[in-house]
C-alpha cells in the first residue's frame, strides 16, 4: 500500500523512501516492520521481568534513507497497478487546458462511431497499447489503444499512415488525434476513424496555440495585479501571444491590446495563476 501512497499522511517521509533499499537490499519498509517487531519483543520482555522495568533500554528509530522521487507518470502507474486507478491525480490532469481547448469529444463518445459519420472529430488521451506488423499484402500496420478520463478507443493506421505515424505510438506517450469518421471501403454499414495528424500533448502549446488573451475588470487593475502579471510574464518567455481585454461592464465598453514585443510559454504555473485569481478571466486561440 505505501507504493499507492497510503503512508503519505505522514510528513517527513515520501513513499520512494519507504522502498528505497540498503547496502544489503533490504527496503526500508522492511526495516521498519523488523524495528517494530524488536520493539515490541523488548517491552514484552520488561513486562515478564520482576518489576516490569526495561533497565533503560531504548531502540532508536531508523531514519529513512535518501532515494530519488519518482517521475509523476511513474508513481500514477503504481497507484493503479496496486488498487486498480490513479489516486493521487491523473496522468492526463498537466494536459487539461489542450484537452479542453482542441478536443472535440471524449473517447467513451467516439465508441458510437456512426454518430459522427462525415466529420472531423479530435481526441486526446495516454497511449496505453501498441502491436504493429506486416498486412497479408507486404503493407505495414499499427494499432494501438488510447485512454482519456472517460473510456478507451483502439485506432488503426496502415502503409504510409503506419510509417508517418509510428513514431508517436509509444506505451505512455499523451498524443492529440485529428481524424475524421468515414464509411469504411468495401463495407459503406461500417464507420472507420481516419487518422489525419497526430500531436504530442507535450508540444500542443508549442505548435497550436498561437495567442493568450487575458480578460480583467477595468476596475479590478492595481498596482498588486500588474506586479504579479509581470512576474509571471518574466518567468514564462516563449512564442505564444500575450493580449489584454479590459472591460467595463457597466458601460459595457471593452478594450483589446496586445503586446508587439513580449511572448510568454502557457505553462502550467501560469494557467493555474490565471485560473485561480478571482479578478482574471483568459482563452486561448
Amino acid at each position: 500500500m505505501a507504493l499507492a501512497g497510503a503512508f503519505d499522511c505522514f510528513s517527513g517521509i515520501r513513499r520512494e523512501q519507504y522502498l528505497a533499499t540498503d547496502a544489503k537490499g533490504t527496503t526500508f519498509i522492511e526495516t521498519l516492520i523488523r524495528y517494530g517487531n524488536n520493539v515490541k519483543t523488548v517491552r514484552n520482555s520488561s513486562r515478564n521481568t520482576l518489576f516490569g522495568e526495561d533497565n533503560g533500554f531504548s531502540m532508536k528509530c531508523p531514519e529513512p534513507p535518501d532515494a530519488p522521487e519518482w517521475p509523476k507518470l511513474d508513481k500514477l502507474n503504481r497507484e493503479k497497478e496496486v488498487i486498480g486507478i490513479y489516486l493521487s491525480s491523473h496522468p492526463l490532469d498537466d494536459f487539461r487546458l489542450e484537452i479542453e481547448t482542441f478536443t472535440s469529444t471524449t473517447l467513451s463518445e467516439l465508441k458510437e462511431l456512426a454518430n459522427f459519420i462525415d466529420r472531423d472529430v479530435t481526441v486526446a488521451g495516454m497511449v496505453t497499447d501498441t502491436r504493429n506488423g506486416i498486412g497479408k499484402t507486404g503493407k505495414p500496420y499499427n494499432t494501438f489503444t488510447l485512454q482519456d478520463y472517460t473510456d478507451s478507443f483502439r485506432f488503426a493506421v496502415f502503409d504510409k499512415d503506419s510509417v508517418e505515424f509510428g513514431k508517436f505510438l509509444v506505451n505512455g506517450f499523451f498524443l492529440l488525434v485529428k481524424g475524421r469518421v468515414q464509411k469504411k471501403r468495401g463495407n459503406e454499414n461500417e464507420p472507420e476513424f481516419r487518422i489525419k495528424t497526430i500531436n504530442l500533448l507535450s508540444s500542443v502549446r508549442d505548435e497550436l496555440i498561437k495567442n493568450v488573451t487575458i480578460k480583467v475588470k477595468a476596475a479590478d487593475i492595481n498596482q498588486e495585479l500588474i506586479n504579479q502579471i509581470k512576474q509571471y510574464i518574466k518567468n514564462n518567455p516563449g512564442e505564444t501571444e500575450l493580449r489584454f481585454l479590459v472591460y467595463d461592464p457597466e458601460s459595457k465598453i471593452s478594450l483589446p491590446l496586445f503586446s508587439r514585443s513580449i511572448r510568454i510559454r502557457l505553462n502550467n504555473d501560469l494557467t493555474t495563476f490565471l485560473e485561480d485569481h478571482p479578478a482574471l478571466d483568459f482563452k486561448v486561440n
